[in-house]
């Protein structure tokens, strides 16, 4: 499948695929499409920032290098970290989890990593 496919307005295949250069398995193309469209929304309640993937899809063997959960959200394509543009990390952390609180968005697992100015969000179906 070519990664240059649009999923929606603002977001490619291409920034979810894997840092080491591996290709997304087609069996979880559509958990990326699920987690572009939250993503989405996560844009348009911060001003429509420009939202940076840091991670989205992960191999097993990159997961490792990178010293991720065996059980991650990435390994699934479920999860990615992202950044928004003129946007603190803490209050994009507060917004995932209102989002999620108001069923705005799909409940998954939220993560803030502060000293790396990024947050983590997943569609795992629950906290």
């Amino acid at each position: 499948m070519s990664t240059d496919r649009q999923l929606t307005k603002y977001f490619n295949l291409k920034e979810f695929q894997c840092r080491d250069g591996s290709q997304i398995p087609d069996e979880h193309i559509s958990h990326i499409e699920t987690l572009a469209v939250q993503l989405e929304v996560l844009r348009t309640v911060c001003g429509n920032n420009p939202i940076t993937i840091i991670s989205g899809h992960r191999s097993k063997a990159y997961n490792t290098r990178c010293g991720g959960s065996p059980r991650s959200q990435h390994l699934v394509s479920r999860a990615s970290d992202v950044r928004v543009k003129n946007v603190d990390c803490v209050d994009v952390f507060h917004q995932v989890i209102e989002l999620m609180d108001q069923g705005l968005i799909l409940a998954g697992g939220v993560g803030l990593y502060k000293d790396q100015n990024f947050v983590h969000i997943d569609t795992r179906g629950h906290f």
